[in-house]
């Protein structure tokens, strides 16, 4: 036998199969049968952290490319800026940066396109073409990316690819569903969008609070105030957040009473739940009242302003790509006791972050990915909640969850069109959404209804 060392290939699998345009939906029942939650189903989205524990953390972007099929790039993005925190990487070159700016617009106009077939099919066909052309320019070919590596990116850009890009945006512009987003109605006009949501909503931002995608600062807003949103480190998060249901596919993530809230201070302030996503984004900006789908076309509108700006920049073009002094600090990282380190995007679903934790060697010991479907569950819940105690007809529970958007194919079925299983429970869910109330209820009854 050869004295050379092997390479062994891990293959990890995960046998869920989902139904398109299928949403399961748990309902809880009190002694009287009245409906006490409605809570969206999460199951078919397992959690995936425990995957990545064991393994080295440099080695991590490789896998988290591939975490999911519909938000690659974000998952890549936020991995690889949790590695650089881990390592202590923190400068990244101009021209790298605006790369990976070009990679994560262009993934938000791509996913945001299936979002208005149905409203602007060559609006839509627009946007997907943009989308990619944005991401080929930033270097990734195909639906998985291989662009940012702790410290960078991997290439330059190519000035034809860029060019393509271009021209592709200006075609963009020129769609109906662009210029519709100078029509949107102000949040105080009377068919505004009537937000009960009453928890928090978390956006990515810069240190001055705007809104940046790839910011490294966390703003929330709370909601009945007129107060501006608190600005935290992103790297704050661990001592920021905790999960109500650790470990579960539905973890109900809170901002933790017990620490400050930002740099304006929240002291003996409740835990709450929160939201993410185009939503929130606008009420951190003080644009309260923006309906859900006024904040995606707003959201497509910022994106598409977004990655003209970089395209425009004469820095882009430029050859410095990855900083020389990354590769120092992995190899001087020193990894006595434990070390965390926090990546975070705010991608066309909202707030993902990836946290991981490592030891000896760089060998990652615990890890959290906390996914905008996972953060947005409180608000679905509460919304089909509303929406079948108050005898709401199936159009109201499709718009519930077009609203929160969570990453199942079925949050993208035309009206109409969505289907559902009720899986019925005896017994009330325990304590307003804060523990697992299967623990307590009897097996589910399941139910299919379609349209």
């Amino acid at each position: 036998m050869s004295s050379k060392s092997v390479p062994v290939t891990q293959h990890i699998q995960l046998d869920e199969l989902v139904d398109p345009f299928e949403a399961r939906l748990d309902v809880y029942r009190d002694d009287n049968g009245a409906i006490t939650q409605v809570a969206f189903d999460l199951s078919g989205l397992p959690r995936i952290d425990g995957m990545l524990v064991g393994k080295q953390a440099l080695a991590v972007p490789d896998i988290t490319k591939r975490l999911c099929g519909l938000c690659p790039v974000v998952h890549h993005l936020a991995g690889v800026r949790a590695v650089e925190d881990l390592y202590g990487i923190s400068d990244i070159p101009r021209t790298a940066q605006l790369i990976r700016e070009l990679l994560a617009a262009g993934s938000t106009l791509d996913n945001l396109a299936t979002k208005f077939v149905a409203v602007d099919r060559e609006g839509a066909r627009a946007m997907k073409r943009a989308g990619k052309a944005l991401m080929r320019a930033a270097g990734a070919p195909s639906h998985f990316p291989d662009v940012a590596v702790p410290g960078g990116v991997r290439a330059t850009v190519d000035k034809t690819l860029v060019s393509e890009a271009e021209t592709a945006l200006e075609v963009l512009a020129e769609t109906a569903v662009i210029k519709e987003v100078e029509l949107l109605p102000t949040p105080d006009a009377p068919d505004a969008w009537t937000d009960t949501f009453d928890g928090l909503d978390v956006a990515v931002v810069d240190a001055d609070g705007e809104l940046a995608p790839l910011g490294n600062y966390l703003a929330v807003a709370r909601h009945g105030t007129d107060t501006a949103a608190e600005i935290f480190p992103a790297a704050d998060w661990p001592t920021r957040v905790r999960e109500s249901r650790p470990g579960d596919s539905a973890p109900r993530p809170v901002f933790d009473a017990s620490k400050q809230l930002g740099k304006h201070g929240c002291e003996g302030q409740r835990a709450d739940f929160y939201r993410v996503g185009p939503v929130s984004r606008q009420v951190v900006v003080d644009k309260r009242g923006v309906s859900p789908r006024d904040a995606q076309r707003q959201l497509l509108a910022d994106t598409a302003a977004w990655a003209r700006r970089v395209l425009a920049d004469g820095e882009l073009l430029g050859e410095h790509v990855c900083d020389p002094n990354a590769a120092t600090a992995i190899e001087n990282a020193d990894f006595e006791g434990h070390r965390s380190g926090v990546g975070v995007i705010d991608g066309p679903r909202g707030l993902l972050v990836h946290r991981y934790t490592a030891g000896a060697d760089g060998i990652i010991t615990d890890c959290q990915i906390m996914t905008p479907t996972a953060q947005n569950e409180p608000w679905l819940t509460r919304m089909l909640t509303e929406q079948m105690c108050g005898g709401g007809e199936t159009a109201g529970v499709e718009k519930s969850i077009w609203a929160a958007d969570p990453c199942l194919p079925c949050s993208s079925a035309p009206a109409g069109v969505m289907t559902f299983k009720m899986q019925e429970h005896a017994g009330a869910p325990a304590d307003n959404m804060t523990t697992d109330s299967r623990d307590s209820a009897d097996a589910p009854t399941v139910v299919e209804r379609t349209k």
